[in-house]
């Protein structure tokens, strides 16, 4: 590659387009029970999706504050959340008929763990990590 078409990459890098989403289909006992599609995340998002599923403890002055622990799966619910390209999750009924306040609560009550890790998975795959981005990257060096 030459410097302009180094240029170019780095220009269109950044940029998520509808072909970068990726459908996910939830199937139990066999049966499609539902699908959506999520997108690759950003480190930021992912950042504030930590931070979202994080507890601090107070602040001190001078100090920042102390992360005390992180709820792994409400990160995970987070991250869903974030990469779900149609907002599906935040529907009044939903809400309603699963007696929360949040959609990211609705992901706990819809998914059941295992689907979460699916989801996730493809949802890391998709956003460069997994065995696919690095034998690419080693197959383009």
């Amino acid at each position: 590659m030459n410097e302009r078409d180094i240029l170019s990459a780095l220009l269109s890098a950044g940029e998520v387009t509808q072909e970068d989403y990726e459908p996910v289909s939830i199937v139990r006992r066999g049966k499609k029970v539902m699908e959506f599609k999520v997108r690759p995340l950003s480190d930021e998002e992912s950042q504030r999706c930590w931070k979202a599923a994080t507890r601090y403890g107070p602040a001190q002055a001078g100090r920042p504050r102390t992360a005390l622990e992180t709820n792994t799966a409400l990160y995970r619910s987070h991250l869903i959340l974030a990469a779900s390209v149609d907002d599906i999750w935040s529907s009044p009924e939903l809400l309603q008929k699963y007696e929360v306040l949040q959609a990211v609560d609705v992901i706990d009550k819809v998914l059941r763990v295992g689907e979460k890790q699916r989801v996730i998975r493809k949802i890391d795959e998709i956003s460069g990590f997994g065995d696919n981005a690095l034998a690419e990257t080693a197959k383009n060096s």
